[in-house]
């Protein structure tokens, strides 16, 4: 990813305006992390492009790649490779700690904003009615079951591991009954393996709308689960996820509420973004949140004011971005 292009005074402060762009700043190139072309941090990171076009200097870039994930993007923004990513706020708590799937804490993280929409573990069988919890589906229903996950490093494949070993149902577990275990490389390949019925199970980081999932409810016969209280309690004490319910008819087929675990999305950047862009970019958001949150139903929710409050960003709040919630009056 390109380095950031900016223009310094003779005191050393950023030659940026917070409205519009300035007549004595160069061009800035960014480049924001999200994920896949069907995920809703894509559509995210492109409304939010679209709208810091608008006020960085003339002849500013701002790529959206679909690259990234839910795991990778701490570490992309760590080594520069990308200026500001979205994340999930349960994640950003094991980049900052150092676990789970990170050897180190990220001292060098911060956060801009949190608290963007409600995300959930979904859990789907490829199996119409039925209305048992996980834990009985992978242990009693359908112990020899063949499950699918995204990769190794995704946060679903992570998040629905942490599930399945609460349920009794490790992926050695899995295999010593009988069943299998497939990590998917894409969401495509999710998909197609449940259309050919060679998935039972599958689990993932989802919203609202999430159009792979909503594809895999139109296209097949499922149900949806929801994890034991117990289950949920774990994934909360062990992990830092936290409970919250999926409304019913959010997906085809699912015509009751579930409780699963979850969290939040949040957008986060290096401490070493100049002040004045993390409070250009925090403005430009936070003053244009209705055209944001016309880019994903997910979003319908989001409120800049209560998106600054610790348990959603996680991450120490970058200086630009305090400055711009001090100025307001929130902080």
């Amino acid at each position: 990813m390109r380095k950031l292009i900016l223009t310094l005074t003779a005191s050393g402060a950023l030659l940026l305006g917070a409205a519009g762009p300035a007549a004595a700043a160069e061009p800035v190139n960014l480049g924001i992390a999200s994920f896949g072309q069907k995920s809703s941090w894509y559509a995210y990171a492109v409304g939010l492009a679209e709208i810091l076009r608008g006020v960085l200097p003339e002849g500013s870039t701002v790529d959206t790649p679909p690259e990234g994930g839910g795991t990778k993007n701490p570490l992309l923004v760590a080594a520069g490779k990308f200026d500001l990513a979205f994340g999930m706020a349960v994640v950003s708590g094991w980049a900052k700690e150092g676990r789970v799937v990170y050897d180190k804490p990220m001292d060098g993280l911060r956060a801009l904003v949190g608290g963007f929409d409600q995300y959930y573990l979904g859990i789907l069988v490829n199996e119409p009615n039925v209305t048992v919890t996980v834990d009985e589906y992978v242990t009693e229903h359908k112990p020899d079951l063949n499950v699918i996950l995204r990769g190794r490093g995704s946060i679903g494949g992570v998040g629905g591991a942490q599930i399945l070993e609460f349920a009794g149902a490790s992926e050695e577990q899995v295999k010593e009954r009988g069943g299998n275990w497939l990590d998917a490389g894409s969401f495509d390949v999710v998909l197609s393996q449940l259309s050919a019925g060679n998935a039972d199970l599958w689990i993932h980081t989802i919203t609202i709308g999430h159009p792979a999932m909503t594809e895999a409810a139109i296209n097949n016969d499922v149900s949806f689960l929801e994890p034991s209280p117990e289950v949920n309690a774990k994934m909360e004490s062990e992990f830092g996820w936290k409970a919250a319910v999926l409304p019913k008819g959010s997906f085809e087929d699912q015509d009751r509420d579930l409780t699963l675990p979850g969290t939040s999305t949040n957008l986060f950047v290096h401490a070493d973004m100049p002040e004045e862009l993390a409070y250009t970019i925090t403005k430009a958001l936070c003053e244009n949140v209705e055209r944001f949150k016309s880019q994903h139903k997910a979003l319908s929710d989001f409120d800049c004011q209560a998106g600054i409050d610790p348990s959603v960003t996680v991450l120490p709040l970058h200086d630009g971005a305090k400055r711009y919630f001090e100025e307001r009056g929130w902080l």
